[in-house]
């Protein structure tokens, strides 16, 4: 129906975000304290790129289950 590029497909994509945000009722702010503890713990182990850390939600649906995730994507040097 939309390509992944498309606007309509972004929006869908943000009100999907939203959705799971409210749903974990968690505020941007908790997001950015989780990504900074997620940052300072892998930076006692691994040399990363602490500015280009990426913190997500995202939903999967198994067994008729819907789980969320947090996922992060964060470079290492």
């Amino acid at each position: 129906m939309y390509d992944n590029n498309s606007s309509g497909a972004i929006a869908k994509d943000r009100l999907k975000y939203l959705i799971l945000k409210d749903r974990v009722s968690c505020t941007d702010e908790t997001l950015d304290m989780i990504k900074q503890d997620v940052v300072k713990t892998i930076s006692n182990y691994i040399d990363i790129d602490r500015y280009s850390v990426r913190l997500s939600l995202e939903q999967d649906t198994k067994n008729n289950k819907s789980i969320t995730y947090i996922n992060i994507k964060a470079p290492i040097k």
